[in-house]
């Protein structure tokens, strides 16, 4: 396989990261990693700290807001978040992702617990795959985006799933060089 050119001039190959495993069989790449755990368990222990002030709120009848209607409005929002933290940071520490190629489609799934971004990409609507950096708070975090044949962009892979710099860009070469996509500069991308 020859190197990709990328649009910084460079031929820098980015070998497979040590978090992701990768099968090349004739028609057809594989990509697996597991989600990156990053706060996994704050996430758990401050889901359970919300449906703990839930608990103490509904048990005591004494809760920390003085009308009811409120009280109830704002535990269903705790209660939801929590159950959504405990969620977040059990699928972090569990969840890994499965990218297909075929020579007509990309195809992205999450297991074993069920997790947005279940997607299949016809390849004709795929004119360019890059990387995008985003900053939070301190944190950075990569997602593997496309710009579709008509011009739009999407997001392949999100920052959420993608564990690390070098897996999205690994990603974008190999997926190019398999669908032969001449690499080409676009404005948002990390080089």
């Amino acid at each position: 396989m020859s190197k990709k050119t990328l649009d910084n001039g460079d031929t820098k190959k980015f070998p497979l990261p040590n978090d992701m495993s990768f099968q090349e069989a004739g028609q057809r790449l594989q990509f697996d990693w597991k989600w990156n755990p990053q706060y996994a368990i704050i996430y758990i222990i401050i889901g359970v700290l919300c449906l703990v002030a839930i608990a103490f709120s509904m048990v005591t009848g004494r809760g920390f807001y003085n009308s009811y209607i409120l009280l109830y409005l704002i535990s269903y929002a705790e209660l939801l978040l929590g159950i959504f933290l405990i969620y977040l940071g059990i699928v972090k520490l569990i969840n890994q992702t499965t990218l297909i190629v075929t020579k007509n489609e990309i195809m992205i799934t999450h297991k074993p617990l069920p997790w947005l971004g279940i997607k299949s990409i016809n390849r004709n609507k795929i004119k360019q795959l890059y990387v995008i950096e985003k900053f939070n708070r301190g944190n950075v975090s990569y997602s593997l985006s496309g710009l579709q044949q008509n011009g739009s962009h999407f997001t392949l892979v999100s920052n959420i799933v993608l564990p690390s710099l070098e897996a999205g860009k690994f990603l974008e070469q190999k997926i190019e060089a398999f669908w032969e996509i001449q690499n080409f500069s676009v404005e948002e991308e990390v080089n």
